[in-house]
C-alpha cells in the first residue's frame, strides 16, 4: 500500500512531477461519483421520454449505453475513493 501512496504523491504531468496529496484525489473520486450520477440522471430523462414514443430509437441505444457509462464511471471513482481511503488508514497504522 505504501507503494501506492508514493505513486500518489509523484503523480507525472506535463512538463514535471505534481504532488498529489490525498485530499486531491478523495476530490477527484468525488467529483468522478458527482458526474456520473448527472450522466445517468440524464440517460434515465432521456430514456423516460424515449419511451414515451417521444424521438428515434436510436436516441434510445445511446441513452442505454450512457447509462450503463455512468455506472461503470460511478464505480470506478468508488474505488479511487476506497483506494484512499485504504491508503489513509495504512498511514495512521504507520505512524502509530
Amino acid at each position: 500500500m505504501l507503494k501506492c501512496w508514493a505513486v500518489l504523491e509523484k503523480w507525472p504531468v506535463a512538463g514535471g512531477v505534481a504532488d498529489m496529496s490525498i485530499n486531491a484525489v478523495l476530490t477527484v473520486g468525488v467529483q468522478g461519483v458527482q458526474k456520473g450520477f448527472a450522466q445517468a440522471e440524464r440517460a434515465a430523462g432521456d430514456i423516460a421520454r424515449l419511451s414515451a414514443g417521444v424521438g428515434d430509437t436510436a436516441d434510445l441505444t445511446q441513452s442505454l449505453v450512457d447509462l450503463k457509462s455512468s455506472e461503470i464511471q460511478v464505480k470506478a471513482a468508488a474505488t479511487v475513493i476506497k483506494t484512499a481511503d485504504e491508503t489513509i488508514g495504512t498511514l495512521i497504522d504507520v505512524r502509530a
